[in-house]
Parts: structure tokens; C-alpha cells; sequence
């Protein structure tokens, strides 16, 4: 099946939609994490917080280095979807937009690990 004058055999269109469920998979994994992290640390340590956004124990904070590790680019776009989740509210829409441009300009370094032109 030709696209863009790249054809791929479905071998590897197999292989690309398996790698692109993986990822997809491991984004909502950590994304899901690191939303009932921050919000089990907002029930628990409410005591201990300075104000809404500052705590003297953060529990999401464990899951940032381990999902990187273990998921690599999937674990910073489910670190990004968890955080843009649990701000909702707390930062401005000119924020989350600025957000999103930042992210954006990133793809270009994630997006060939799933096409192998060759």
C-alpha cells in the first residue's frame, strides 16, 4: 500500500500499529498513575501542604524518573496527558496552549521511532 510514494508491506504496517497500541497503552498507564497519585497525596498529606500547588510530600514524584526509565518516550507523553489533567483549573488556558505548542515541537524526535522508511 503506497503512501506518499513509501510502500509498506503489512508486515509492517502489523508492527507499526502494535508499536503505535504499545505506546498508546504505556501513555495511559503512566497517565492514569500519575492521576491517582496526585490525588491519593491531596487526600492524604492535606495537612502537610503550604498551599493548593505546594506539598512537603509530592507522591507523583516517584512515578517521573521510573517512567522515563522504563517507557522512555511513553512515559513523558502519559507524565504530559497526567499533568495536564490534574492542572485543569489551576493554570490558564494560554498556559495549557503553550503546552501543547512546547509538545508539539518535540514530535519530530518521537514520531520516526514508528516509521522505518527503510
Amino acid at each position: 500500500m503506497p503512501f506518499n510514494g513509501i510502500s509498506f508491506s503489512s508486515a509492517s504496517l502489523q508492527a507499526l500499529t502494535f508499536k503505535v497500541c504499545q505506546f498508546l497503552v504505556q501513555s495511559l498507564m503512566v497517565s492514569l498513575t500519575w492521576i491517582l497519585l496526585f490525588y491519593l497525596n491531596a487526600l492524604i498529606f492535606q495537612t502537610l501542604s503550604i498551599n493548593h500547588l505546594v506539598s512537603w510530600i509530592f507522591l507523583p514524584a516517584c512515578i517521573r524518573l521510573l517512567s522515563v526509565l522504563i517507557f522512555e518516550w511513553a512515559g513523558v507523553f502519559g507524565l504530559f496527558l497526567g499533568a495536564l489533567v490534574t492542572s485543569v483549573g489551576q493554570i490558564s488556558t494560554i498556559s495549557i496552549l503553550g503546552y501543547w505548542r512546547s509538545y508539539l515541537r518535540l514530535a519530530h524526535i518521537f514520531l520516526p521511532r514508528f516509521v522505518d522508511i527503510s
